[in-house]
């Protein structure tokens, strides 16, 4: 049995935009964070500093990526920067945590995971927020959204939702009565 088109048309929403903006309050949130426990320490390295003013500068990038499709197209670029910050700190934060040790057990891996006071996996966020404005590139880019094509593929599969896709949203004119 063939699918009918839906009679209305899909509403494209402005993803790029979208991750942008959440991308946004995830550095913020993070710059906040960092700084708070960067510039706790006494005697703190100049390293420290580094993800602290990235945050910051990739706050202001993608708030203006949220705001221009021209620069939507180069968000790649402060994906891949915080890809790679995220993982040097990671690295440097899994050696302070296990560097010296000579033997290392579950418990005491499990010890440090989550009560050391510098984080061991705490950088990997900012990696993973940089992957996420990968796909800032890829939404813009790509024809269809991936949402339409999962409700099509849905509509497919289930009747039901088949049915309430078709449905007409529209108030009725007043030559078509309304049924209630």
């Amino acid at each position: 049995m063939l699918h009918k088109e839906p009679s209305h048309p899909i509403i494209r929403f402005p993803w790029g935009a979208l991750i942008a903006l959440y991308s946004a309050i995830t550095f913020f949130m993070l710059g906040i964070d960092m700084a708070l426990l960067h510039f706790g320490y006494r005697h703190y390295h100049f390293m420290a500093v580094m993800p602290v003013v990235f945050c910051l500068v990739a706050t202001i990038i993608s708030v203006a990526t949220a705001f221009s499709r021209r620069l939507r197209r180069q968000a790649w670029v402060t994906g891949v920067l915080a890809m790679v910050v995220g993982l040097v700190g990671t690295v440097i934060h899994l050696e302070i945590a296990f560097g010296n040790m000579k033997e290392i057990t579950l418990a005491i891996l499990l010890e440090r995971l989550i009560f050391d006071p510098r984080p061991p996996l705490a950088p990997a966020a900012l990696a993973g927020t940089g992957l996420l404005l990968l796909f800032i590139t890829w939404a813009e880019a790509w024809p269809v959204p991936l949402l339409a094509r999962w409700l099509g593929l849905a509509a497919r599969r289930f009747p039901w939702f088949a049915r309430m896709l078709d449905r007409d949203d529209q108030a009725p004119t007043a030559s078509e009565p309304s049924v209630r």
